[in-house]
């Protein structure tokens, strides 16, 4: 195996999915372990940035556009302002850092590091239509 052929299986992983892969699901789909790509790369980040993506999820902080642009994306697909479980099956990002720890049950997403606001545009935003965002 080259770095090239590992490239070129994070890409086509990513086509298939239709987001990054993460590292079980590289293996599972191409049959390339955490060891092999440490021996090209150092870091699975490392990989993903050579591949042409920016590495994601544990560990790496996300900047609030980021947040709330991949929020307006779900609510476009969905049709309407997502519940926590909606965003949680539609998000490129875990909902961890983005909910309150008042129930999760299906209501719109709030935010501790945007201090509520996904409530606050509730009534703002209900109003527009999806293809208005």
């Amino acid at each position: 195996m080259t770095k090239e052929e590992i490239i070129a299986a994070i890409r086509n992983c990513a086509d298939e999915l239709g987001r990054v892969p993460t590292v079980a699901e590289l293996k599972e789909m191409r049959r390339i372990n955490l060891r092999t790509i440490r021996r090209f790369f150092g870091r699975y980040a490392d990989a993903l940035r050579e591949a042409g993506f920016d590495p994601h999820g544990a560990g790496y902080k996300l900047d609030l556009d980021t947040l709330f642009r991949d929020w307006a994306e779900v609510a476009r697909r969905v049709g309407k302002l997502p519940g926590i479980l909606e965003y949680s099956k539609q998000s490129r990002y875990s909902v961890g850092p983005t909910v309150t720890r008042k129930s999760i049950r299906q209501r719109p997403v709030t935010s501790r590091r945007l201090g509520g606001f996904f409530s606050a545009m509730d009534p703002v935003l209900s109003g527009i239509s999806a293809n208005q965002w």
